[in-house]
């Protein structure tokens, strides 16, 4: 899309707008898109394909591809001061490293389209050759930073499923030493019926 000659907006996360998609034109006192028929998916203006020029007003949706913008001229209509947010944020300030791991954690979803988990502590050790003390330690500093350190840690799945399979097996360990007390069989060697492993 072309402003005018002097400056562009290229739409480049949108494979839907031609290079030369459309342009905006200032003449006098009005603004104007013009779709001159070279682009392939075509300029729409409130939901209407727009061939030649098209006068814009304050409010106006313009839709190039897959890509919506609304077309604001404070002139045609009551301007007002932008509101400051209420909880003004500051950016958050990451050593090197720290940055290396939030990446590392989040490179799950970069490349996935469908529900994925963030990377566990010892796939980031491994992607970063840090120890997994090391990144656990980023990532408590990580929380403090974004303010998420009060939340409840969970542990990620397979450390959950790997505890509980050891508790399973104790359990079941436990159950048959009970079992070979009560049965007066021998607690050395495999229990009876069964062959050596």
């Amino acid at each position: 899309m072309c402003a005018h000659s002097l400056a562009s907006v290229a739409l480049t996360w949108d494979e839907e707008v031609s290079r030369l998609h459309a342009e905006l034109r200032r003449i006098g006192d009005e603004w104007t898109l013009l779709d001159d028929g070279l682009s392939l998916n075509g300029s729409f203006v409130n939901g209407e394909l727009v061939r030649g020029h098209r006068r814009l007003h304050d409010g106006d949706t313009l839709r190039l591809g897959g890509t919506v913008l609304v077309f604001r001229n404070p002139a045609e209509a009551e301007s007002m001061a932008t509101a400051p947010a209420a909880d003004l944020r500051q950016a958050v300030s990451l050593s090197d490293a720290q940055r290396r791991v939030l990446i590392a954690l989040c490179r799950p979803f970069k490349t996935s389209t469908v529900f994925v988990t963030p990377a566990k502590n010892e796939q980031i050790a491994g992607e970063l050759f840090l120890s997994v003390d090391a990144v656990k330690k980023h990532m408590r500093a990580l929380f403090e930073k974004f303010g998420i350190a009060h939340l409840p840690r969970t542990r990620s799945a397979p450390d959950s499923w790997s505890a509980r399979s050891r508790r399973a097996s104790s359990r079941n360990a436990t159950s048959e030493t009970q079992r070979t007390l009560v049965d007066g069989r021998s607690t050395k060697g495999p229990p009876v019926g069964t062959k050596g492993r």
